[in-house]
């Protein structure tokens, strides 16, 4: 992210992680039924998504979902889009989930498998 300073590394989430987005968009949105993915949405996507090198969520509490929603709209929305793309929601189920962001990596191991090699 040339925003940040920094590369940004996305992981899959988990079946567990999954249902604390659902969990925490729910409480975020005030339990609104069908309410439309907002920036509160996104960025709890987006915080259970980043990890660091040692594989940790650093952002995926509170605290994180809302440093993230406060960041720019740009930024949130296509960190939001590649999270999308990487846990095949919404229209992204049928696409490859080849990044066009430079700076949002992938997971070494996602890498490696895409390689070709053993």
């Amino acid at each position: 992210m040339e925003e940040w300073g920094c590369t940004i590394e996305l992981q899959e989430l988990t079946g567990t992680l999954l249902e604390r987005w659902e969990q925490a968009h729910r409480e975020w949105i005030g339990r609104k039924a069908n309410t439309k993915i907002d920036s509160a949405g996104r960025a709890v996507i987006v915080g259970l998504s980043i990890v660091d090198e040692q594989r940790n969520r650093p952002f995926a509490d509170k605290a994180g979902f809302s440093t993230l929603s406060e960041s720019s709209a740009d930024v949130l929305d296509r960190l939001y889009m590649e999270c999308c793309k990487l846990n095949k929601f919404g229209g992204f189920a049928n696409n490859d989930n080849e990044s066009e962001e430079d700076d949002v990596k992938k997971p070494a191991a996602d890498q490696e498998s895409d390689s070709g090699e053993n």
